[in-house]
């Protein structure tokens, strides 16, 4: 496993992909905080202190599809290169090959979102300084579930690439299967934020308004509904990456729970059909 992980590190500080989606990562952190920047000079500072620990933490949205375009290049360059069939012909087991190949798409997807955040920083702090730590919301229980939600975003990029000999085949499943993610993550996490009862205006009889409290919210999920949304939000990794980005986010143990049950398992079954996979 060590020289395997060594020849993987090695191809990947060579690969033109990976670096070209980390300088996307840093203009896209870049460009989010400027239009941060631009927005408190208009809004005003009480703005940037509601909304400045979303544009922080953004990177943990994006990072999705970015992580779907990377795995599938990557890999799939091995398949194309006979680099997989030239592994298994020196002895290298094909749990160690699945596993060494996670690795490095857990480790790039570190460094992606670190990438992201760290050019968010070079670019607002000259501007906001101080402001831009204000603006952030404690972070202890952030750093583990985005590390979840990572673990868990890797788990499934790697399993269709290394399913997929066809680069470009796996190319395209990847990233659309990331922006079904990222959409689903909007939808499930949007859907419980619905609160519970509302306030509504009704127009009186002499044409008048009267603010009613305490409506009951159509939206408002309910029992066993609630339930499976509940657990399918606390699987999809975009929707802890909404959770972390929003400041009146809160800690969700579940989901945590759930990314590692789902890492786990789509691992193992993607190491059980790989070493049934015909490597050509």
């Amino acid at each position: 496993m060590r020289k395997l992980l060594s020849a993987n590190f090695s191809r990947l500080w060579r690969s033109k992909i990976f670096w070209v989606l980390e300088v996307l990562s840093a203009v896209l952190g870049a460009v989010f905080y400027i239009l941060a920047i631009i927005n408190t000079k208009n809004i005003g500072e009480a703005w940037y202190l509601a909304s400045g620990n979303y544009y922080f933490y953004i990177g943990l949205i994006s990072v999705g599809a970015i992580m779907a375009v990377f795995s599938a290049f990557y890999i799939g360059s091995e398949y194309d290169q006979g680099t997989i069939r030239n592994k298994l012909n020196v002895g290298c087991t094909r749990n160690s090959i699945y596993l060494a190949n996670l690795i490095v798409v857990v480790t790039t997807s570190v460094l992606f979102t670190i990438t992201h955040i760290a050019a968010s920083v070079v670019v607002g702090l000259p501007f906001l300084g101080g402001l831009m730590w204000d603006a952030l919301a404690p972070m202890g229980w952030r750093i583990p579930t985005a590390i979840g939600m990572l673990l868990c975003y890797a788990a499934f990029f790697t399993f269709i690439a290394m399913q997929d000999s066809n680069k470009s085949r796996s190319i395209i499943i990847s990233f659309v299967f990331a922006l079904v993610i990222i959409i689903g993550g909007f939808y499930f996490y949007n859907a419980l934020q619905q609160p519970e009862f509302t306030t509504r205006m009704v127009m009186q009889e002499d044409g008048s308004f009267l603010r009613q409290e305490g409506v009951p919210n159509n939206k408002y999920l309910r029992g066993a509904v609630r339930t499976v949304y509940t657990f399918i939000e606390a699987c999809i990794p975009s929707a802890q990456g909404l959770n972390i980005a929003r400041s009146e986010g809160v800690f969700n143990p579940l989901a945590i729970i759930c990314q590692l049950c789902v890492t786990i398992l789509t691992t193992a079954t993607g190491v059980t059909l790989f070493k049934k996979k015909d490597i050509k």
